[in-house]
């Protein structure tokens, strides 16, 4: 029971090191969109749309001038016919950061389909994350009729101190704040959070 308990106080507790195998690995390039199999065709059911100004959240299918919108159907990729078992991301398999074709339809056909060049990415973790949070803030702005911030805090460390900054600031004229704190990875800032959050107007 003593252990157990000990445990409880134990914080940062890693393993590392040890006999561990290489693995090769081999990148996918991802198109930052919910892809899904109907009529025949993968279909582009969600493009996530990111920010491309941003380097770390850029969108393969959102960027200027690319033809593409959600609903419509991708038919092949570099030449390749999308056919089961052929998929999406087998075709794409070594191009993470790398140009490539895509032949992209409004209707489940090859017939009419218009080609289009987009860069895929080796992560859509920040993309899906950020798209997340965006679907948050606007049903909390939904629900509250407008007076509400929703504020998402990945932790209280230096990603947690930036989406603060970036949602409690940016939102000052609502009437209060939803702190969401789900899936917090812990931190040391969060000192700061609660004296910003804790003052007072004096005026203005």
């Amino acid at each position: 029971i003593g252990m157990m308990a000990g445990e409880l106080g134990v914080g940062h507790s890693y393993v590392g090191g040890g006999d561990i195998g290489e693995i090769e690995s081999v990148s996918i390039g991802l198109l930052g969109a919910d892809i899904v199999f109907e009529n025949g065709f993968y279909r582009l059911k969600k493009i996530l749309t990111g920010e491309n100004w941003n380097p770390d959240l850029q969108s393969p299918l959102s960027a200027p001038g690319i033809n593409v919108k959600e609903g419509d159907y991708l038919i092949s990729i570099n030449g390749i016919r999308l056919i089961p078992p052929a998929t999406p991301e087998s075709a794409l398999e070594g191009f993470a950061g790398k140009q490539v074709t895509l032949s992209v339809n409004s209707e489940p056909s090859v017939e009419g389909a218009h080609d289009i060049t987009v860069v895929p990415v080796g992560w859509e973790g920040g993309l899906r994350s950020r798209a997340w949070v965006e679907d948050n803030r606007r049903i909390v702005d939904k629900l509250s009729n407008g007076t509400l911030a929703y504020i998402w805090l990945p932790n209280t460390a230096e990603a947690g101190y930036t989406y603060f900054n970036r949602y409690y600031f940016g939102q000052q004229d609502k009437k209060g704040a939803l702190l969401d704190e789900r899936f917090n990875g812990g931190g040391f800032v969060a000192d700061y959070i609660i004296d910003i959050v804790g003052r007072k107007l004096h005026g203005y």
